[in-house]
């Protein structure tokens, strides 16, 4: 599935470090063995580390002793258990089960909001490990394509930023809207996505749910963008992701997330980031980075912002393999 490229890049910075290394960058040129060792990764992808606590260490530690960690995706599972969780009068959420009922925890965040989850998902994990769940007690966080819902990260999606980089996918997305409500397209698709008639709702969902179809990966990847057309998938997609621009993700400040990090510093984590992510522009992940220096942060360096462009997937499954053999030699963090 990856690309390959002959070499790929490793920069560690650190102001100072426990293991005696020289501080300041420092860059390491691997070659590509299919299955790589915890010190390399992906052809093409980059990671910047900082700061970390003692359990963060713990997965630096993995990443220095040269751990195997497997690169491709596990193959199809079903789950054993679904159902829908009652969250109040109006809303119910789906969940489901799957891999090793007496496995380790892990959870899975689908992204969107409203992109729902799918087969593929459960992949990424080792199902005789993990027990794969919707949610339950958080011991380690794998983070994909980050987005804070700050004004400018969805004014540079939807009014007009990444059109600078695709002006034929957005000719589509603008005029769908009149000329006189072009000045909020979150707030006019919304009025389109809430309309009494269906007809309506459906065709600004398919434009709206191409838009992001189209600029999800570096390269075009038909397959993902014929999901636009899917009257059922785009209508539950736009309503939802809308719904929750429109409210600034129901968060009481703009910068509530970052403000916010020191909760979750604790917790070991890993941050994947495509370099060429149009919907969710790297500026996010590296404010986040800067934040929260504890967590790993891997730039991959061909890639858009899909979880399915190779290096991502790649990226992904690594991550759920270093926190797998922690666990396994552990038994805990």
């Amino acid at each position: 599935m990856a690309t390959i490229i002959p070499a790929l890049q490793i920069s560690l910075s650190r102001t100072s470090n426990p293991w005696g290394w020289n501080s300041g960058p420092r860059h390491i040129h691997l070659p590509n063995h299919g299955l790589s060792s915890g010190k390399s990764m992906e052809p093409g992808s980059q990671i910047i580390e900082s700061k970390g606590n003692d359990r963060n260490k713990v997965l630096v530690n993995a990443l220095r002793n040269g751990r195997l960690f497997r690169r491709d995706l596990y193959g199809q599972i079903k789950p054993y258990s679904s159902g829908f969780l009652e969250v109040s009068d109006l809303h119910s959420l789906y969940w489901e089960q799957s891999g090793n009922p007496d496995g380790y925890p892990v959870v899975f965040f689908h992204g969107g909001p409203g992109a729902g989850t799918s087969g593929r998902d459960r992949r990424y994990f080792d199902p005789d490990f993990f027990r794969i769940i919707l949610f339950d007690q958080v011991t380690g966080m794998v983070l994909r394509g980050i987005f804070l819902l700050r004004k400018k990260e969805i004014d540079w999606f939807y009014e007009g930023g990444a059109a600078t980089i695709y002006p034929d996918a957005w000719e589509s997305f603008r005029d769908f809207i009149p000329n006189e409500e072009r000045d909020n397209f979150v707030v006019a698709y919304g009025k389109r996505l809430n309309s009494n008639d269906l007809r309506k709702q459906k065709a600004a969902a398919k434009i709206w749910t191409t838009w992001e179809m189209m600029t999800s990966h570096l390269l075009p990847n038909e397959g993902y963008m014929r999901r636009g057309q899917d009257d059922l998938f785009s209508l539950a997609f736009a309503r939802i992701e809308n719904h929750y621009f429109n409210n600034k993700g129901f968060l009481p400040t703009d910068s509530y997330l970052l403000d916010n990090v020191e909760k979750i510093r604790h917790i070991p984590a890993i941050i994947v980031q495509g370099r060429y992510d149009v919907c969710c522009p790297m500026i996010s992940a590296w404010d986040l980075h800067k934040a929260w220096p504890e967590a790993d942060f891997k730039v991959i360096m061909d890639a858009g912002h899909s979880a399915t462009e190779p290096g991502i997937t790649a990226e992904l499954v690594a991550a759920n393999e270093q926190f797998k053999s922690l666990y396994g030699d552990n038994g805990q963090f």
